[in-house]
């Protein structure tokens, strides 16, 4: 929850904030580029949105 709290103080993108926390040639930046190229971020939002469609189905 604290890069949700950080996002939510200040007008920053969350790409210019995972630009900022990912040293060049460092571990979060190798992170990054695997989730780029695999499509994590696509995954995630999908898995997201099916969650929420259920849970709307489930509370009908």
């Amino acid at each position: 929850m604290g890069s949700v709290h950080l996002q939510n103080q200040n007008n920053l993108s969350c790409e210019e904030l995972m630009r900022r926390v990912a040293s060049k040639g460092g571990t979060t930046e190798a992170a990054f580029r695997v989730f780029n190229e695999t499509s994590v971020d696509s995954n995630i939002k999908e898995g997201a949105f099916n969650a929420f469609r259920r849970s709307q189905e489930l509370g009908r």
